[in-house]
């Protein structure tokens, strides 16, 4: 006999908290990105081009802060730009089939998925990613 425990979905994603109240991903992405781009900015700074280092500080920072902390439908940021990329450019090909209006819906399959809104198809690859 086995035991079923419902786990909530914010249990689920839960991060811990390693160190400054930064998850290990964010903490990473910090320890790498602060000196790269303190080093950019003391270039700059050096060279008397201090505007120029607050555009070049602002840009090098961007991919960091995606890294570490965006993460949109739950899902890592370098994950989802793969998808989107794939979407954008994959094989655009769709097929038609007839549905049989008297078949039982069959949930939790691939056939049933397809049938269902983009919206609901998005929440499920969500929600699939995150647990």
């Amino acid at each position: 006999m086995a035991f079923e425990v419902k786990v909530y979905r914010e249990v689920t994603a839960y991060q811990a908290k390693v160190m400054f109240g930064l998850s290990w991903r964010q903490f990473g992405i910090a320890a790498i990105g602060i000196p790269v781009v303190g080093v950019v900015f003391a270039a700059c700074y050096m060279l008397g081009q201090e505007n120029l280092g607050v555009v070049l500080t602002f840009v090098l920072a961007i991919p960091f802060i995606a890294v570490g902390w965006v993460r949109p439908m739950g899902v890592p940021f370098e994950q989802y730009a793969r998808y989107a990329v794939e979407a954008r450019k994959g094989h655009k090909r769709f097929t038609f089939y007839q549905r049989d209006p008297f078949a039982q819906r069959k949930e939790g399959t691939h056939e049933a998925l397809a049938r269902t809104s983009r919206k609901a198809r998005r929440r499920y690859g969500a929600f699939e990613a995150t647990n």
